[in-house]
């Protein structure tokens, strides 16, 4: 089974929170395809994939750090400034992502 791509697009905040997106192929009509990234943009990405909002949500280092640890988490590789820029952008924008998590884009 392949896990779906997590993205920490933000630094993170003063309780160590940061904000954590999920990537998923595309696969069907209906899916939000505000943020697409292609095949080659990161190397985990091997099909035409889009940034899945609905997904977004807060996570801790302390959370992040032992999901690697435990297993649940696997470490990849980092993605460029441009998708990271492309994801933020998008994300800015999202219907999908509540105000709370909105706010901690003042970080861009």
């Amino acid at each position: 089974m392949k896990r779906h791509l997590r993205i920490v697009i933000t630094d993170p905040d003063n309780d160590q929170n940061q904000v954590v997106v999920s990537v998923t192929t595309l696969k069907y009509q209906y899916q939000d395809k505000s943020c697409l990234i292609q095949p080659g943009e990161h190397p985990f990405i091997d099909s035409l994939s889009i940034v899945d909002f609905k997904r977004t949500r807060i996570m801790s280092y302390l959370q992040i750090f032992n999901g690697i640890r435990q297993g649940l988490l696997i470490r990849k590789e980092d993605i460029s400034d441009e998708l990271l820029k492309k994801i933020q952008n998008a994300a800015a924008k999202s219907k999908y992502i509540s105000d709370e998590i909105k706010n901690m884009f003042i970080y861009f």
